[in-house]
């Protein structure tokens, strides 16, 4: 299962997704987006440390070191 991770954007704080193997993110609705955040993050199993390295993965690629680190 490819995991996708859930955050605020660290300049705009939209609510954001990245998937796990590609770069960049998409905007999510902002339909209830702190409740879409914290149950998008616990259905994958996401701790906050995954996401903070999802987040530099989607910027840098997810082949760099920092990945390994996923749980």
């Amino acid at each position: 299962m490819i995991r996708q991770f859930y955050a605020r954007h660290p300049e705009t704080n939209q609510p954001i997704s990245m998937i796990e193997g590609e770069l960049g993110y998409s905007v999510l609705p902002n339909i209830q987006p702190d409740k879409t955040i914290e149950t998008g993050n616990a259905l994958y199993g996401n701790t906050i440390e995954d996401v903070q390295i999802a987040i530099g993965c989607s910027m840098f690629g997810w082949d760099i070191p920092l990945a390994d680190k996923l749980s």
